[in-house]
């Protein structure tokens, strides 16, 4: 009994002291971790975006006022994609001088930098993802522009109306939010909705039509649409 008591004994001490260990272990991994490595893997992801911005590649659009917008290529919205240049096609054809204009999905800030630079007097552009709106601030930088304000969130965080709305999303999306797409939109205000696949386009459109919508103008290009809508007498009622 005796013998059997010091084994127990002799065991639990074992137990304690590997569990000691362990935990020193642990408290000091946990200190190394904390004070060490994770302000380290911070620093280097930090420095690595900033690289990244830097080196990434400029893509230059012409306006037809004769300045040029700047984007960074390889971001969502760098100017090439068919929508994106419908959607500067028509701000260059709009008179913005003393007009507010909403980008619904900036991207990079795309939209709102052309907006701005062909004489838009504030616009205000959000998107949900926090990557897509620094680089929408970083582009904004690059332009010096300071009048497209960046959002990172939902609708719910615009309580205004606009002038010009623009637009270039998903064509699911656009049917989703068309009721505070109508809200936001001044009555005698413009809409641009663009990203709409062709095979989609009706009935995106008469989703529209039945808000209050009318079309002015109608764009098919190669696997996408552009629509160009104001909200007619009767849907003002």
């Amino acid at each position: 009994m005796h013998l059997v008591y010091k084994v127990v004994t002799k065991t639990n001490m074992l137990i304690g002291s590997l569990c000691q260990v362990l935990i020193v272990y642990w408290s000091n991994y946990y200190a190394v971790l904390k004070y060490f490595l994770a302000p380290l893997i911070i620093f280097m992801v930090t420095l690595f975006m900033e690289t990244t911005m830097q080196e990434r590649k400029i893509h230059y659009i012409p306006l037809c006022n004769g300045k040029t917008a700047k984007i960074y290529q390889g971001a969502f919205g760098s100017g090439e994609h068919e929508t994106t240049q419908a959607c500067i096609k028509h701000l260059e054809s709009m008179q913005l001088e003393n007009k507010t204009v909403l980008d619904i999905g900036c991207g990079t800030g795309i939209l709102g930098i052309c907006a701005s630079l062909l004489g838009a007097k504030d616009v205000y552009g959000y998107y949900l993802f926090y990557n897509a709106c620094k680089t929408a601030i970083n582009c904004n930088e690059l332009n010096d522009i300071t009048n497209n304000h960046i959002i990172c969130g939902l609708q719910d965080c615009i309580k205004a109306q606009f002038d010009i709305i623009f637009a270039n999303i998903y064509f699911d999306i656009l049917v989703d939010i068309s009721g505070f797409i109508k809200d936001s939109l001044k009555s005698d205000g413009q809409l641009v909705i663009s990203g709409i696949p062709i095979e989609f386009n009706y009935d995106v459109r008469a989703h529209y039509e039945k808000k209050g919508f009318e079309v002015i103008n109608l764009q098919l290009h190669e696997d996408f649409s552009t629509v160009k809508l104001k909200i007619a007498p009767s849907g003002l009622l």
